[in-house]
């Protein structure tokens, strides 16, 4: 059993190793003026497609197609986006780099997304500015 959990643990340990922190402000500017791919790091499944219209609002397109802007703020280590679909409900990340790409990971659940794909697309909502 001990061996079992040595061995897990070892197993671990390369993949968390790689992981480079990323501050709030690295990963805002690197995303702003840009549109990001994020699918769930696990598996790939896609997330949903951001674009980072500045380092303090977004436009969130979810795979079903629903849409919603967000506020972003920086509260320390981690970067929050405030939504006008849900109201004072903040969602939190921290961000880090592995395997060369960005990846963020949520401060309330754990769960870890990759970005996948980095461009200037546009996501296709009501209201979305053009420039």
């Amino acid at each position: 059993m001990l061996r079992t959990l040595a061995a897990a643990l070892l197993a671990a340990a390369p993949a968390a190793a790689q992981e480079r922190p990323m501050t709030p402000e690295a990963f805002l500017a690197m995303a702003s003026g840009n549109t990001l791919d994020f699918v769930v790091a696990a598996d790939g499944s896609l997330v949903g497609i951001e674009r980072f219209l500045s380092a303090e609002r977004t436009v969130w397109a979810q795979p079903d197609g629903r849409c919603a802007y967000g506020d972003v703020e920086v509260r320390g280590a981690k970067f929050c986006f405030f939504y006008d679909d849900e109201p004072g409900v903040p969602h939190c990340w921290t961000a880090f780099e592995a395997e060369g790409k960005p990846h963020v990971r949520s401060t309330d659940t754990g769960e870890v997304q990759r970005v996948e794909r980095i461009s200037r697309d546009y996501v296709g909502c009501d209201g979305e500015p053009l420039s």
